[in-house]
């Protein structure tokens, strides 16, 4: 598997994630899941327990994951707001590697995504090859 369908199979593992009485709607662009979990389920002892040991479960079922952790923020914004640089840093990368992929567009000059491949020396190794596959 190349790393795009890597990054698709991550998250399609995430958003397949699928528990009685829960529903999700996902902003992948975003990398945000909004999930609403139904009286019932509530009064059946769902719990985010529950929700995270399906998530690691959906993960590991992916042959080359071999390990995984959920982490739930239930506090407030500021703690959110701590993770937000680590956030616009996967964000970048992946926005990067489907630009890549899906858009075909390897136009460094005049990508919004200079600055992460400047950083990530392996976005251009992937550039490099697309280029190549593509002649």
């Amino acid at each position: 598997k190349d790393e795009y369908e890597s990054y698709l199979s991550l998250r399609d593992a995430v958003s397949g994630t699928r528990l009685k009485g829960m529903m999700s709607r996902g902003l992948p662009s975003r990398q945000t899941v909004w999930c609403r979990v139904n009286k019932e389920a509530l009064a059946r002892g769902f719990s985010l327990t529950h929700l995270g040991a399906a998530l690691v479960r959906n993960l590991k079922r992916l042959a080359w994951v071999s390990s995984a952790q959920v982490l739930f923020i239930t506090s407030g914004r500021e703690e959110l707001e701590a993770l937000r640089p680590i956030a616009e840093s996967s964000a970048g990368i992946a926005g990067a590697l489907v630009k890549m992929k899906e858009e075909n567009d390897f136009d460094c000059d005049n990508c919004e995504y200079q600055e992460v491949c400047g950083q990530v020396k392996d976005l251009k190794k992937i550039r490099q090859a697309l280029q190549q596959a593509r002649g």
